[in-house]
This record gives C-alpha cells, structure tokens and sequence, in this order.
C-alpha cells in the first residue's frame, strides 16, 4: 500500500473553483486510514474540503490502545529516544521533515496542514521550515493535541526557532482538558506568535467524542479555514 493517500496533484480547469486543500498528518503509531476516521465528523460537516492523508514514512507499533480498534499496518514520523540524563534525541527527525516537504512541493498546491499529537508536531516543523525557506507555500496549520516541543533544539537552523524567535504562520490549536499531554500542547502553541487555542472537555483525540461538542469544534476549525485566505 502507498504511503500516499490520495495525495495528487490538483489539474488545474479554466474557471475551476478549488476548494480548501489540507494535507492531513496522522499521530504515533496509526495511520492514514485511522486518522481518516478519528476526522469522520469533520469529513461528514465539510465535505467540500481536500483533505489528503499521508501514512508517515517509518514504520512503527500500534500507539497505546489503537490495535483494539484498528488494524494496522501503523506508521510514525519519527521516534523519540530519552539518555539517562533526560535528553531528548528524535531518530528520523530529518528524514520525515524533508518527506513531508517533498509531498507539500510535489503534491500541491496546499493551503495547510492538520495534525494530531506528532502529526502536530510535523506541522510546526512545517510551519517553520516554509517561513525560512519556502514563503507562501502554506497560509495556515491546524495543530491537535501536539505532544512535544523539544525537536526545535535538534534542528533550529533549519525550523527557524533560534535566538527565540515566534512562527507567524496562522495556527489553530486544540487542547483536551483532560488530556495528560495538556501541558506540551500548551508549549507547542507557543512557539507561534498568536496562536488561537481553542479546548474541549475530551482527552487525547482529535475530536471530541460527545457529538454536539464535536460538531461546534468542526464549526471552530471550518471558520478558521475560512478566515485564513482560502
């Protein structure tokens, strides 16, 4: 199976309208597949939109609890590595950041990117390498229960977060208040200059589950899209 889904480049019709393109990057240990459907509710209120979703290029095991719902195969972007000390190393770092680089060039044109837990995280990445060496390759990112935030040490030449520096790039972000990662995703949302955080009353996941909350955080990141020069 490609790692690629659905991930083509748009034909261009004269006149044509083009909708709102995403490319969507799915969390530890999952996949495409399953990312597709932990969206379901945003796919059924916003059928309009693009949404490309791409399988990590790493192999991996099942994130905690995920084999019980889904069958892999289950992919990652990058493993993360902690010495005796407590220093953080993120194995495949680069490689997956030029991997995602490659299919927004190749693939696109994309207005932006969502992801959850890491996805979030190569979403930053993103963010932050089309600021320094690709502008206006993205117009915004939908970051989702980001996980950590300690990678921009590992490569800040080429994220752009040296000497303190905030990422412009317009950022929703979605925290859960129950979430036991509530506190990196609060970090990862300030890295950006003027982050719109937006939480739910759910834990780690990228929708609530309670439907009608799921359906106004759809609204919240329908809006967004809309507002972010599509």
């Amino acid at each position: 199976e490609s790692k690629l889904r659905g991930a083509r480049p748009r034909r261009l019709q004269r006149h044509a309208v083009l909708m709102p393109r995403l490319l969507c990057l799915h969390g530890y240990g999952t996949s495409a597949d399953i990312f597709r459907c932990q969206l379901g509710h945003l796919i059924r209120e916003c059928p309009k939109l693009d949404l490309v979703f791409v399988n990590a290029p790493n192999s991996s095991k099942a994130a905690p609890g995920i084999e019980v719902f889904f069958d892999g195969p289950y992919f990652r972007f990058y493993d993360t590595v902690t010495n005796a000390l407590g220093h953080k190393k993120y194995n495949d770092l680069r490689t997956s950041v030029d991997y995602c680089v490659d299919i927004l060039e190749k693939q696109g044109p994309f207005d932006g990117v969502i992801g959850f837990s890491q996805g979030a995280n190569m979403a930053t990445m993103l963010a932050g390498i089309c600021e320094n060496e690709r502008p206006g390759l993205l117009k915004f990112v939908i970051c989702v229960c980001g996980v950590d935030s300690g990678w921009g040490e590992q490569l800040p030449t080429l994220l752009g977060f040296q000497n303190g520096r905030k990422l412009t790039t317009p950022s929703l972000h979605i925290h859960g208040q129950q979430d036991g990662y509530l506190k990196l995703s609060e970090r990862l949302a300030g890295l950006y200059d003027t982050p719109r955080v937006h939480k739910h009353t759910g834990d780690h996941r990228p929708l609530p589950s309670d439907v009608t909350e799921a359906k106004a955080f759809t609204k919240i990141i329908r809006d967004f899209i809309t507002n972010s020069g599509t």
